[in-house]
C-alpha cells in the first residue's frame, strides 16, 4: 500500500500502515535534516488557507467553536480545557462590515497571530472557566454565551470584555456539557453530565441550578442540544450514542418521554 503524507493527513486514521508512513518519513527528515511536512503545510497547499486565515489561541485542546451570525464579519470563538475562550477575527474587507463590526473589530486584540501575518488578523483569549469549556454560542451581536464543566454558565460582553454569571450548578461536582436558545432571546436550555436539562432565564443573574429542578433527558452526558424553528421542538444527542427528539410543551419535572430516538453508531 503506497500511502504519502498527504494521505494520512486527510484520511485522519491512524492505522499501523499509516503509522508506518509517519515513521518512515520522520526517520528520512532527521537524515537529511530537513522539517517534516505538517497537516498546515498540506492545508496551505490544498485548501489555499495561509498565515493570515488561522491561529492557535491556546497551547490547549479546544474542545468547543462557534462563529459569529453577522454576514459580513469573519470572527470565530473557541474554548478550550482549561477556561480559555479565544476570540479569532480573521481576514475580511473593510468596505464590506456594517456599522455595527466595527465595534466587535475594535474589541478583538490587534496582536498578530504571528510576525509575517496581515496586520488585519487578530485574536483574543479570555479567561472566562477555570475547567473545560464545552460550548460556546454567540447569542447576539457582542454577546457569547459559554458553559462549562466549572459548572458555570456565563454570558460574556466581548466590548466590554467583561462575563456575567447567568447560572450555576448548585451540587458539587455538576459539570455542564451544552445549551442553545428557547422560547426566546433571553432564555436558555442547558444540560449537564448527569443527562437532565435546566431552564435559564439569563435576565436573572446568578441562578442555581439543582438537579431537583431539572429535566431528566438522558441517562449519561448531554452532548449537544439545539431547538427546532417552531421552538418547541427540541433536539438532544447523549454520549451513549442517542439522538432524541423531544416536544418541550410536555417536559415534566420526572422522566420525559420523547418523540422519537435513532441510535448513532455502534
Amino acid at each position: 500500500l503506497d500511502l504519502t503524507l498527504k494521505d494520512v493527513y486527510k484520511s485522519g486514521s491512524f492505522g499501523v500502515e499509516t503509522l508506518k508512513v509517519l515513521g518512515d518519513a520522520l526517520a528520512s527528515a532527521e537524515e537529511a535534516g530537513d522539517e517534516m511536512e505538517t497537516p498546515l503545510d498540506v492545508a496551505e497547499e490544498e485548501l489555499g488557507i495561509h498565515d493570515g486565515d488561522y491561529a492557535r489561541l491556546t497551547t490547549k485542546r479546544i474542545f468547543s467553536l462557534c462563529c459569529h451570525p453577522s454576514p459580513s464579519l469573519l470572527v470565530a470563538a473557541a474554548g478550550d480545557a482549561v477556561g480559555n475562550v479565544g476570540i479569532f477575527q480573521g481576514n475580511s474587507r473593510d468596505d464590506q462590515w456594517e456599522e455595527d463590526d466595527l465595534s466587535i473589530c475594535n474589541s478583538v486584540s490587534t496582536r498578530a497571530v504571528k510576525k509575517h501575518a496581515e496586520p488585519d488578523c487578530a485574536f483574543t483569549v479570555l479567561k472566562i472557566h477555570s475547567r473545560l469549556v464545552r460550548c460556546v454560542r454567540f447569542s447576539s451581536h457582542s454577546t457569547l454565551l459559554s458553559c462549562s464543566h466549572d459548572g458555570l454558565f456565563r454570558a460574556t460582553d466581548i466590548e466590554r470584555k467583561k462575563s456575567l454569571l447567568c447560572a450555576h450548578a448548585r451540587d458539587p461536582g455538576t459539570r455542564l456539557t451544552s445549551f442553545c436558545s428557547f422560547r426566546s432571546a433571553d432564555t436558555s436550555i442547558v444540560g449537564n453530565h448527569h443527562g437532565s436539562v435546566h431552564i435559564v432565564d439569563r435576565r436573572t443573574p446568578n441562578q442555581k441550578l439543582s438537579l431537583s429542578s431539572s429535566y431528566k433527558l438522558h441517562e449519561e452526558t448531554i452532548l449537544c442540544l439545539d431547538t427546532f424553528p417552531a421552538n418547541h421542538m427540541l433536539a438532544s444527542c447523549c454520549i451513549d450514542g442517542i439522538v432524541s427528539l423531544w416536544d418541550t410543551r410536555f417536559m415534566q419535572k420526572r422522566t420525559q418521554r420523547s418523540l422519537a430516538n435513532m441510535q448513532v453508531g455502534g
